[in-house]
């Protein structure tokens, strides 16, 4: 399964790319993805948002956190 586009996620209301079927847990979110909420959510999607059909197992190292969100921030 494909994830929603990432194109101008940064301050991007989370759980709202359009045509992108979220799980319930990403519907109750109220958040924009900040620089702290992605960095918080990259590290470990499952502790985030708990509940969510993502499988992925996040990003631990720091510095590979803040060099993608760093990539994000481009493409706003």
């Amino acid at each position: 399964m494909v994830g929603p586009n990432l194109w101008g996620v940064v301050g991007r209301e989370a759980g709202s790319a359009e045509g992108f079927f979220y799980s319930p847990a990403f519907e109750e979110l109220t958040h924009d993805w900040t620089i702290a909420e992605l960095d918080a959510f990259l590290k470990s999607p499952a502790e985030r948002v708990p509940g969510t059909f993502m499988a992925f197992g996040g990003i631990k190292d720091e510095q590979q956190r803040q060099d993608l969100i760093c990539f994000l921030q481009q493409l706003n």
